[in-house]
């Protein structure tokens, strides 16, 4: 029997996620008989979408766990609201509520993993899937071992094995009546679809994983050039536009990643990525999440959007903050003056401050010009583009009277409020990533 082969010994302490049903009942009683008492515990998840009998569900694994000494910790989760308030099917909205109360019982250090029931059913099933709502290859490889927060020990065991051993066994397990409901998509695929494929391919599962194995290698393979065609920095990751269709897509999935987004990102997606690698630099798309992309010259970047700051300060000595940025202001004397100096990453800038009495530190605004030493009065985006700063990057702070930009925090002085033998008041400006 496959259930032999188990790996279920692993790590120090695990939660075990156990519904009442005969997957996390098998996998409870696994860890019974292979670990020692303490080396684990039971979380269960009330969903709040059966009613009495999700509670009484979830009333019958806290006894079990009480009668045999083990552990159990019982979540509750309002997911009716959960779906209203987020505009998702109710199988969304329990599986992401689920898999966040969870990803806590790691995140928070109580266990180093948490062991879910999946099984080789399960993993061919969602390949399935996949493979219906338009899968890439990242989607063929099916549902891991261990992915750092989640361990699925019975991923090698198919659901008949787990059956004769519940059966062999004796634990005792609950029926969840909405497993019969074919509404759900899972429950169409498992009791319609695949007894179906299973007539005409007995091995359709055995074939299924199989094909799932031979996609994680090309995968793996895709991922290492991947990372060679992509750069990550602090919320935001550069993807090189010369790179193949396929290595481009899975750069922008690391990308995607990298900036939280692990949900929602589909094949138009993706296919919107690959079209604005044709674009003229500085063209822009919103993608799901709050995360922007746009065209930046040989790359396309992607961030998540700030949302731009509209107030404004008197000019003074301080440090403001400005959105994302802070801006530190300070009065020195001419000899501190160093114009090679740079500070967190960007240039310290020194600044006349006679004729400043009313000027203002803000971010930029429609009609406002920037005149550098020795060019011609221009629009400040016109500077910022010459300059080739991305669109992303062009919330810094400025130091304005009325229209007329006095200094680019972090990039450049206005020609008129250049130090000179005459200045008298010297200010230095010091820009500051402030997320």
């Amino acid at each position: 029997m496959m259930l032999d082969n188990v790996k279920i010994t692993d790590f120090g302490k695990i939660a075990i996620a156990v519904s009442g049903g005969r997957d996390s009942m098998a996998l409870l009683r696994l860890a019974m008989e292979r670990r020692a008492k303490g080396s684990f515990y039971v979380v269960n998840i009330e969903h709040g979408i059966r009613g009495e009998e999700s509670i009484s569900d979830s009333e019958f694994v806290m006894r079990y766990c009480e009668d045999n000494g083990i552990e159990c910790r019982m979540i509750k989760c309002d997911v009716p609201s959960y779906k209203k308030e987020n505009s998702m099917t109710m199988e969304q909205a329990a599986r992401e509520m689920r898999r966040a109360s969870l990803m806590e019982e790691v995140l928070s250090g109580r266990a180093d993993r948490v062991a879910l029931a999946h099984h080789k059913d399960d993993n061919a099933e969602s390949i399935l899937m996949h493979i219906f709502r338009g899968s890439g290859i990242r989607g063929l490889r099916g549902m891991e071992y261990d992915n750092g927060v989640f361990i699925r020990p019975l991923l090698c065991v198919t659901r008949d094995e787990i059956d004769a051993f519940i059966e062999k066994s004796g634990a005792p397990y609950r029926e969840d009546s909405t497993n019969s409901d074919v509404r759900y998509t899972r429950n169409y695929v498992r009791r319609e679809i695949m007894p179906s494929l299973k007539k005409v391919f007995p091995s359709v599962v055995d074939s299924i994983i199989r094909l799932s194995k031979n996609a994680a290698e090309c995968d793996e393979y895709i991922s290492k050039n991947a990372l060679n065609s992509v750069e990550f920095g602090d919320g935001y990751a550069l993807i090189d536009v010369g790179a193949d269709d396929a290595v481009f897509k899975s750069a922008a999935y690391e990308a995607f990643c990298h900036l939280g987004v692990t949900a929602d990102v589909e094949t138009r997606h993706y296919e919107s990525l690959l079209a604005l690698r044709k674009e003229r630099s500085g063209v822009f798309l919103d993608m799901p999440h709050g995360v922007e992309a746009s065209k930046e010259y040989n790359r396309i970047a992607l961030a998540k959007t700030t949302e731009k700051c509209v107030s404004e300060v008197a000019f003074c000595e301080g440090t403001h903050l400005l959105g994302e940025y802070a801006l530190k202001v300070e009065r020195v004397s001419k000899d501190a003056v160093d114009h090679s100096l740079c500070e967190n990453g960007k240039r310290a800038l020194f600044l006349d401050g006679g004729g400043l009495d009313s000027a203002v530190i803000r971010t930029r605004r429609h009609g406002d010009t920037f005149r550098s030493f020795g060019g011609h009065t221009k629009k400040l985006g016109d500077y910022l583009t010459d300059k080739k700063i991305p669109s992303r990057l062009r919330n810094m702070p400025i130091i304005a009277i009325g229209s007329e930009v006095a200094a680019v925090a972090g990039e450049e002085i206005g020609a008129r409020f250049k130090i000179t033998d005459k200045t008298e008041i010297i200010y230095r400006l010091t820009l500051i990533k402030n997320i």
